[in-house]
């Protein structure tokens, strides 16, 4: 967000750069059939900010909807690894509950960094969706994990 705020002023002063340099350009007599006024420069100032503002909001919703989708898609998996582990050798249920709960961390964990994220202001926002990012990938790498792991012992169960 800060970026983004930073961004906003860059483009709001080369906005009205520009348009000083256009009325700048002008012939002395277009001057005076086409001039702008300080005030119009000031309202279509306002309103590119405004349209800014406007996007960056609908970035942050968009972004926190995917991760809200995200965090409940994870869930439902993890539900789902712990139904199929009840029908696991009793070694592989031991290894694979430890995962779990592993994992449950994890989404506990991304499920606080979430809530932090959308009561965060617009210059927090940015480092946290960040570490948001951060917790979804460890989330991610340990469901792969302990999906792997359950698959090669499924494999091996009806090798044997």
């Amino acid at each position: 967000m800060r970026k983004l705020y930073l961004l906003t002023i860059a483009g709001v002063f080369f906005a009205g750069l520009c348009m000083l340099t256009a009325c700048g350009e002008q012939a002395e007599e277009e001057k005076s059939k086409t001039s702008i006024t300080v005030e119009e420069v000031q309202k279509q100032t306002k309103e590119a900010v405004k349209a800014i503002t406007t996007y960056a909001e609908q970035e942050k919703e968009r972004y926190q909807e995917e991760v809200r989708e995200t965090l409940d898609a994870y869930e439902e998996k993890i539900q789902e690894m712990a139904e199929e582990a009840k029908t696991a050798t009793d070694e592989m249920r031991a290894d694979l509950d430890l995962r779990i709960q592993e994992m449950q961390k994890k989404q506990e964990a991304a499920a606080r960094k979430y809530d932090e994220l959308k009561s965060a202001g617009d210059q927090a926002w940015e480092d946290l969706k960040s570490g948001m990012d951060s917790a979804l990938d460890d989330l991610d790498e340990a469901y792969g994990t302990a999906r792997s792991r359950f698959e090669d012992e499924k494999e091996d169960v009806h090798e044997n």
